[in-house]
Formats: C-alpha cells, sequence, structure tokens
C-alpha cells in the first residue's frame, strides 16, 4: 500500500494499492513515484500530487530497488533474479531498455555529475562481489569494483561511491 501523507501533520491524505514487498522512489522533476512489485516483476507509475495509479509497467524478476536520474530523465531497475536493471523513462514510465548487470543487483546509487550509475551485485559465486559503474550511455562497463563481503546499500557523495556492507 502506498500512503500519501500531509508532511505538516502526519495525516494520511490517500493510500493507492500497489504490489507485495515494495520499494519506491519520487522523480521530483516529472512529478511521478515509481514503486517496484517484487513479488510481481513489476513497477507502479504514480501521480506523485494525487497518488493515481498512471500505469504499470512489466519489468525483470524480482524488481529490488530503484534509482532516479534526474538529469538523464530515467529510472534504474534493479532485477535481482534476472541480473538486470531496466531503465525506464521517467515521464512515460516505460521500459526504455534492459541492460545485462553482475548478479544478483541489489541497490543502485545514481552520480549525475559523473552521468554513471553503481550497480551493487551481491551474488557473484565466481570471485568477489562487486559495484559495477555504468556510463549513461549504456555501451559499456567504466570499471568494477570488488567488495566484500555483501554490499547492502549504496549512495553517492560528490565524485566518490558509499558503500554499506553486512557483515557475514
Amino acid at each position: 500500500m502506498l500512503y500519501v501523507l500531509d508532511t505538516r501533520s502526519g495525516a494520511v491524505l490517500g493510500t493507492t494499492a500497489v504490489g507485495r514487498v515494495p520499494a519506491a522512489a519520487v522523480d521530483e522533476r516529472t512529478n511521478r513515484i515509481f514503486v517496484a512489485n517484487l513479488r510481481e516483476n513489476t513497477v507502479s507509475v504514480l501521480d506523485a500530487q494525487t497518488g493515481h495509479m498512471l500505469r504499470t509497467v512489466g519489468v525483470g524478476r524480482d524488481p529490488w530497488s530503484l534509482a532516479v536520474a534526474t538529469t538523464a530523465g530515467r529510472v534504474c531497475v534493479a532485477n535481482a533474479s534476472s541480473n538486470t536493471i531496466s531503465i525506464l523513462d521517467a515521464q512515460s514510465g516505460h521500459v526504455v531498455r534492459t541492460v545485462s548487470v553482475g548478479l544478483g543487483p541489489r541497490v543502485m546509487a545514481v552520480d549525475e555529475g559523473a552521468g554513471r550509475v553503481y550497480v551493487a551485485n551481491m551474488l557473484a559465486h565466481a570471485g568477489p562481489r562487486r559495484v559495477d559503474a555504468r556510463q549513461w550511455a549504456w555501451q559499456r562497463w567504466v570499471q568494477w569494483l570488488p567488495f566484500f563481503p555483501r554490499p547492502a546499500a549504496s549512495g553517492p557523495i560528490p565524485g566518490s561511491v558509499s558503500v554499506v556492507s553486512i557483515a557475514r
């Protein structure tokens, strides 16, 4: 369930049914809310002001998290069981492209200045788990960074990317 709250009072202004086990991201430029519906393999696109559902689009298996690239007008969806990220147009919500990444992508961080998205992959069986850096052109990986033991979250800091780890 998506709840729209009044930021001053905390009152619930409205609700919208979305998939089970959701993750959400907001694009303030397009005034859209994107909700990854893990078990349904979809992303719900909602109007941020009204909370009304605009559309639901199919993505890869087990969409785990989302990252908004405001400057590029894109929303990235980490599809954990497909080993891909789906790239959505932030205005229409439609899938623009699907890109293969490492095993088990879980979380992403966008570096608007460098034009990159960093993808933390959790299930690398044949080597270290890694954080992939992908250029917005989507044509090639810029680099990958070994990471131990298990990437759980990442976030951009100007000129760097932070990765929080869950110890085994």
